[in-house]
């Protein structure tokens, strides 16, 4: 069984993710899986060609200066998709398929990436909005302004929620999430 794993940037998904990681459960991270297709060189090319020279340094992408650029630029942030999804997704179809019982699919995109056909049910974290921006703020080094650029260029969480089967809030402490987490599980186990 596929499990979607989303919700808005910087809402605790991660730490969800790491929770379910302790506990033994597979995971398809999107992250990862992203940060790894950045490191294929026909995908490097393409990048350096549409985007320059400037954000590659010692034949690595400069993954900081490329977000810089698209969440600037509308356009740039389409050319981006285009040669980078075809290969994210395929590596999460890879991934599927390889394994076996409940998995979960750690995807911030989901939605917005049309993902959810490749899973079962899905799991939306949330977060107060204003814990959020602090959260960022803080874990990318960035002003206020940037930070509500970054989750305004995602879909709204209350569009996220109507398709959720289990909604996780993030809000109050570690524990309380990791409560909640642990009766979506005993619900999944069941079925």
């Amino acid at each position: 069984m596929i499990i979607g794993l989303t919700g808005s940037i910087a809402s605790g998904k991660s730490l969800v993710s790491n929770y379910l990681k302790q506990k033994n459960y597979q995971i398809i991270d999107c992250d990862e899986i992203s940060h790894y297709v950045l490191t294929i060189p026909s995908v490097i090319l393409l990048l350096e060609k549409e985007f320059g020279k400037q954000i590659i340094i010692d034949g690595v992408v400069n993954r900081k200066l490329l977000a810089e650029i698209v969440f600037n630029d509308v356009e740039k942030k389409s050319q981006l998709e285009l040669i980078v999804f075809p290969e994210i997704l395929e590596e999460i179809k890879k991934q599927i398929k390889e394994k076996k019982g409940i998995v979960f699919l750690d995807a911030p995109l989901l939605f917005e990436y049309n993902l959810e056909y490749l899973t079962e049910k899905i799991i939306v974290v949330k977060s107060d909005k204003e814990v959020q921006i602090q959260r960022l703020i803080k874990r990318d080094n960035i002003n206020e302004e940037y930070a509500l650029k970054k989750i305004h260029s995602q879909l709204p969480i209350e569009e996220k929620e109507k398709y959720a089967n289990f909604i996780i809030d993030n809000s109050l402490s570690i524990e309380n999430t990791y409560n909640q987490v642990d009766q979506i599980l005993k619900l999944l186990e069941e079925q």
